[in-house]
């Protein structure tokens, strides 16, 4: 068994059956709420969800993928969620991860996530 910290108070024995059932799981959706969200290191908490996703492929495939799950609609602006807020520190992370992929990533545009689920549902054609 590994040793980890007890900042939550969690058994270690309980950290390591977690990480265990996620590695053998071939999809995984992560969700959190308003006090993920809303507290002080909430951004950076995010951005490791997000690439914690990344990292294990649960991006972009049925089944996985990052849930924050919000009141009713609105309740936290306009429901988006992005991996940085400075447009900064946007373009730094999209050429690190073109030059790691080995692809150009598009700094700008996109396509909403609404239309992105309904391709992959079939209900619409994505063009570009």
């Amino acid at each position: 068994m590994r040793r980890w910290p007890r900042p939550a108070g969690l058994a270690g024995s309980d950290v390591d059956a977690v990480v265990e059932e996620t590695l053998r799981a071939e999809s995984v959706v992560v969700c959190w709420a308003m006090g993920i969200t809303q507290h002080r290191n909430g951004v950076a908490t995010i951005e490791e969800i997000l690439n914690f996703l990344l990292l294990r492929g649960n991006i972009g495939k049925p089944g996985a993928g990052p849930c924050p799950v919000r009141g009713h609609s609105n309740v936290q602006g306009d429901r988006t969620m992005g991996t940085a807020r400075e447009r900064k520190a946007l373009a730094r992370a999209i050429r690190s991860w073109a030059s790691a992929a080995g692809v150009p990533c598009p700094a700008t545009g996109g396509i909403p996530l609404a239309l992105q689920t309904a391709y992959f549902e079939g209900r619409s054609e994505v063009s570009a």
